[in-house]
């Protein structure tokens, strides 16, 4: 996912690294409660003006903390296996 790491479950993304950010997806009741107990972590917009909803970029100080990454990268893993299986689309020229 945008030329970097990113990891998927049923096809969903829930974690990935964009320049020098890593981003988790999660529900709306977790993106509130992350939103409003750390400052420094702000929803993921890739490029300006392009929010993409269900995503926060998250900073050192959690991916840093072991303890704390685990929490919110297990909640984002299960809200992702929670979603729907996205189908995978077959890439042109490919038989």
């Amino acid at each position: 996912m945008f030329g970097s790491i990113a990891y998927f479950v049923n096809h969903n993304m829930f974690i990935g690294v964009h320049e020098n950010n890593v981003i988790l997806r999660l529900s709306e009741k977790d993106r509130k409660e992350i939103l409003t107990t750390d400052d420094e972590v702000v929803p993921f917009e890739p490029m300006s003006g392009r929010v993409m909803k269900e995503y926060v970029t998250i900073p050192e100080s959690i991916y840093g903390n072991i303890e704390e990454f685990r929490k919110w990268l297990n909640r984002s893993y299960r809200y992702a296996a929670s979603l729907k299986p996205k189908e995978t689309k077959q890439r042109k020229g490919i038989n």
